[in-house]
């Protein structure tokens, strides 16, 4: 496992219990992608997904039609 993909996955370990405490920034990201998908087409990537406690999919789901999740820790999707 190279460094990199070591530091993301501990990152990710030690996120994962974290939704709580991202409710504001999770909201206000959430917020901005909604408004965003007027323009989109009804598709979204995210890059760096890890746990997604800064994304709300439930909310999301409902105004895109594809949501494409893509992280170097598969296990943290």
């Amino acid at each position: 496992m190279n460094e990199l993909f070591e530091e993301e996955f501990q990152f990710n370990q030690a996120s994962r219990s974290n939704w709580e405490h991202g409710a504001a920034h999770r909201n206000l990201i959430t917020g901005y992608l909604t408004e965003l998908a007027q323009s989109s087409r009804g598709r979204l990537c995210v890059l760096g997904a890890g746990n997604c406690n800064d994304l709300d999919l439930q909310k999301l789901s409902q105004v895109y039609s594809e949501i494409h999740l893509v992280d170097l820790d598969e296990s943290a999707l």
